[in-house]
């Protein structure tokens, strides 16, 4: 009789999950080219009101003003000529529950403050909502509503735990994309699909208040701030230009890979099971190994054990996450609080790329086990292929004789240690596997997470043109992949700006500004990036006493 594997049953864990995960396929997205690495721009997605058209006349509603479903500012004045409280004003739809047609296709609702409004003030202000501009407008068979209605903010913050690989052991990786541990990826709050990486934690000494750096073409895209002025202290405090951590693409990513990763351990599972039937029945039959088999069966359901408790823990994980992170605003962690022009530090023939931007920290973004500066190395990913932390030594330490400090991070977490001076990658003191002196470095970041490199001992001439209104020239460090070997993969790509740059020893080198390549393949591509004790010695122009949070 032909054995069957019954249904994969996982106490605690929703079937409906376990599906999901079953039809998720991770696919690596590679941009087309990257000149810029944060330069590729999405539109907004726009709320789709065309589902509304077959309850409500949309041409009709459209026709003297095309933003007639979504422009409330009239209704706005009207309210407060009338002085009314209000606290919101919404056009709605409503239906019942697993019915899809609506019974009240389209209605304005206006919120007001809870017991501060009378009934006939209520009553008057809609009647002349509806007669004096609805129907003016040619909205007459739209209705208008009074609520007591109260208004709050959504979030108090996402309160971001720090990572923690000695509690999450192997599922690490599926936990640190919504951590307060770098690399952290982020974006504008207004523009969350143009995406970039936050690079490290900052302190002025004097207060509380957390900062951080990143590249200021991220924390204020060119194309929308076209200008290029920057934004000055005084113009910060006038306008809220919040910084979310995970942008549109890397939270679907983020979630997907947790999905993906519960699917293959779903698969391994039924794979386990399928030899436990196959080594049981050759252990029903007599087999002469008896001893091996009963070995590799007990094996087996221990694996089958060890995967189901991890689909538990990432079962939890994933509700956890995708209850509080789909809304960017839930996702809030900081607001830039200054950001320089983009352009050449100076007219010389030394300039470097000023291309920063400081982010205040919001005091609720983070749980109470915050770690500042540590970057998480983990296991780097190259292409799909997994290296672990052997490979990391070999990588930052490759000659024999310069294994000064020649050991892997704790945990896989390397804290920040000072900052590599001028002098410092000009002429480096570690040597690569031949002997030669040279600088190996690393960095986690929004799109390429661990990657490895080499510091060019010569400075590279860069111009920049294209991404902004301006065109300038200036030398820049250049990162160069660690070696050509096919699937080592390139040291970043799109959407790395703003992570910090940092040697073996957690001393900070530079901040990723840009890269280039054309594509061609991942060993001709280049990293560009501003010397950090540069970048540092302009921030204390801006903000004294500023410096790297040890």
């Amino acid at each position: 009789m032909e054995s069957t594997i019954p249904p994969l049953i996982i106490p605690g864990v929703p079937q409906a999950f376990l599906d999901l995960c079953k039809l998720n396929v991770e696919v690596p997205i590679k941009p087309e080219s990257h000149l810029s690495r944060s330069s590729t721009l999405y539109s907004p997605t726009a709320p789709d009101f065309d589902k509304l058209k077959d309850k409500v006349d949309h041409a009709r509603l459209t026709k003297n003003y095309a933003d007639a479903y979504t422009d409330t500012h009239g209704l706005r004045l009207c309210i407060k000529g009338a002085k009314l409280p209000f606290t919101a004003v919404m056009p709605l739809g409503f239906a019942n529950v697993d019915e899809q047609e609506p019974f009240c296709p389209l209605l304005v609702a206006i919120g007001v403050e809870p017991k501060k409004v009378t009934y006939e003030d209520a009553k008057a202000v809609s009647e002349s909502v509806k007669l004096t501009i609805l129907a003016e407008a040619g909205f007459d068979d739209v209705e208008v509503a009074i609520w007591e209605f109260e208004t709050f903010l959504s979030s108090s913050g996402p309160k971001l735990l720090a990572l923690d690989p000695e509690l999450q052991g192997h599922l690490t990786e599926f936990y640190h994309a919504f951590t307060s541990t770098l690399g952290i990826a982020v974006a504008p709050l207004k523009q969350p699909g143009y995406e970039g990486s936050l690079g490290l934690f900052l302190t002025r000494g004097d207060d509380s208040k957390l900062l951080a750096l990143t590249a200021a073409h991220v924390a204020r895209p060119p194309w929308m701030f076209p200008d290029n002025k920057g934004l000055s202290l005084k113009a910060a405090d006038m306008h809220n230009e919040d910084i979310v951590m995970l942008g549109y693409e890397a939270n679907t990513l983020a979630v997907k890979k947790i999905q993906s990763e519960v699917g293959r351990l779903q698969q391994s599972i039924k794979n386990d099971e399928q030899r436990i039937v196959g080594l049981q029945v050759r252990l029903n039959n007599g087999a002469e190994d008896a001893d091996g088999i009963t070995t590799a069966i007990r094996t087996a359901r221990q694996n089958v054990d060890m995967s189901k408790e991890s689909i538990r823990q990432l079962a939890i994980h994933h509700g956890r996450v995708t209850g509080l992170m789909p809304i960017p605003d839930n996702r809030c962690i900081a607001r830039v609080l200054f950001a320089d022009p983009i352009g050449a530090s100076s007219d010389g023939p030394d300039a470097h790329t000023r291309d920063w931007a400081v982010l205040g920290i919001r005091k609720d973004a983070f749980g109470d086990d915050f770690q500042g500066n540590i970057l998480y190395i983990g296991i780097l990913y190259h292409a799909g292929d997994k290296l672990g932390g052997q490979a990391f030594l070999d990588r930052m330490f490759p000659h024999y004789a310069d294994r000064d400090g020649y050991v892997y991070p704790e945990h896989g977490l390397l804290r920040f240690r000072g900052v590599v001076p001028m002098e410092g990658p000009l002429r480096p003191k570690q040597r690569d596997a031949k002997g030669d002196t040279a600088l190996a470095v690393a960095k986690n970041s929004r799109t390429t997470g661990t990657t490895t490199g080499w510091y060019s001992e010569l400075k590279s001439l860069v111009r920049y043109y294209k991404f902004i209104n301006v065109e300038f020239t200036s030398r820049e460090l250049t990162i160069v992949p660690y070696d050509n070997k096919p699937g080592t993969g390139a040291f970043s790509d799109r959407d790395d700006s703003g992570a910090a740059i940092v040697d073996r020893g957690g001393r900070v080198v530079a901040l990723l500004t840009g890269g280039g390549g054309g594509g061609i393949s991942d060993a001709t591509d280049v990293t560009f990036a501003s010397p950090y004790c540069e970048v540092e010695k302009r921030m204390k122009e801006i903000f004294p006493g500023i410096r790297l949070l040890e």
